[in-house]
C-alpha cells in the first residue's frame, strides 16, 4: 500500500466519522442544566420547567438535598439538576460533571439591590476550575454552551450562611 492510498483512506475515515458524529448529535435532545449555590432554587426551577410543581421530580428542601446530578427527559429537552456549589468539594465536582454535559446552562441566583448576590459571585468564582481544565486540555468545557441567569428571590442569602 502506498502512502497516498493510506492518506486518502485516513481522510475518508475522518470524514465518515465526522458525518456520523454530526448526525448523532442532531438526533439528541438538548441538555439543560441548572447551576448555582446550595438552596438557590435550581431544583424548584426545574420542577417548574418540567411541570412537576405539585409532585416534585427534583426534590427540594431548606437544607442540602441534591448530592448528585439527576436527570429528567422531557419531550424536547433533558433537564439536569446539580448539587449546590460550596456545600463541599464532592458536590462541587459533581456539579462540574453536570455542566460538562449541558448544552444550555441556567445560573440560579437570588438578587440583592438590583445586582448579583454575593452567593452568585461565589458561584462565578468556582468557575476558575474550568480554566485549569482549559490549560490541561486546550479546550474550554464552556465552548458552544448557551447560558442564562435566573433570579430566584429577593434576598442575598448571605445572612443565612
Amino acid at each position: 500500500m502506498s502512502a497516498s492510498y493510506l492518506l486518502k483512506e485516513s481522510q475518508d475515515l475522518r470524514k465518515y466519522s465526522q458525518d456520523f458524529l454530526n448526525q448523532s448529535l442532531r438526533s439528541e435532545k438538548p441538555v439543560i442544566v441548572t447551576w448555582g449555590l446550595m438552596n438557590a432554587g435550581k431544583s424548584s426551577l426545574l420542577n417548574m420547567l418540567t411541570q412537576h410543581i405539585e409532585q416534585e421530580f427534583f426534590k427540594t428542601n431548606d437544607f442540602r438535598e441534591t448530592t448528585e446530578v439527576s436527570a429528567y427527559e422531557g419531550d424536547q429537552y433533558i433537564y439536569l439538576d446539580t448539587p449546590g456549589l460550596d456545600a463541599n468539594t464532592a458536590d462541587n465536582l459533581e456539579a462540574l460533571k453536570g455542566i460538562k454535559k449541558a448544552d444550555i446552562v441556567l445560573f440560579a441566583t437570588p438578587i440583592w439591590w438590583g445586582g448579583r448576590s454575593s452567593l452568585m459571585q461565589r458561584a462565578i468564582e468556582r468557575m476558575d476550575a474550568f480554566d485549569e481544565e482549559y490549560i490541561k486540555g486546550g479546550r474550554s468545557v464552556l465552548l458552544n454552551k448557551v447560558a442564562g441567569i435566573v433570579i430566584t428571590g429577593t434576598e442575598d442569602g448571605a445572612q443565612a450562611t
